[in-house]
């Protein structure tokens, strides 16, 4: 089914440590948008949407203090198929684990470092 293609799809990332098509962008894209505070819930799927309406206000605090975007850098690929990139910003480096589904949407974004 359309689950185990996603899986084995995930493996073979996960071993050759290939990007993911779009998850850069959808960093940027996200980061920049809840800076301004304003994401933009339609390119995300419905549960991260639903985080994310949550925890806006501590988001774009966090986000805010850690001052202007400046680079955005593959690292690999997580063991569960997330992209791991490192985030520069003016007065933080950041790490930021993301998946973009199939059909596009941003299916998971968090810091994990």
């Amino acid at each position: 089914g359309q689950m185990e293609a996603h899986n084995s799809d995930t493996a073979k990332r996960f071993k050759e440590q290939t990007q993911g098509p779009g998850t850069e962008a959808a960093v940027r894209r996200s980061i920049q948008e809840l800076q301004r505070g304003e994401p933009n819930y339609d390119l995300m799927s419905p549960q991260l949407a639903e985080a994310t309406r949550q925890q806006l206000p501590q988001l774009k605090s966090m986000l805010t203090q850690f001052g202007a975007l400046q680079s955005v850098s593959f690292k690999g690929v997580g063991p569960g198929g997330a992209d791991i990139y490192e985030v520069k910003f003016e007065h933080a480096t950041t790490e930021w684990r993301v998946m973009v589904g199939p059909d596009g949407k941003t299916e998971g974004l968090v810091r994990s470092q």
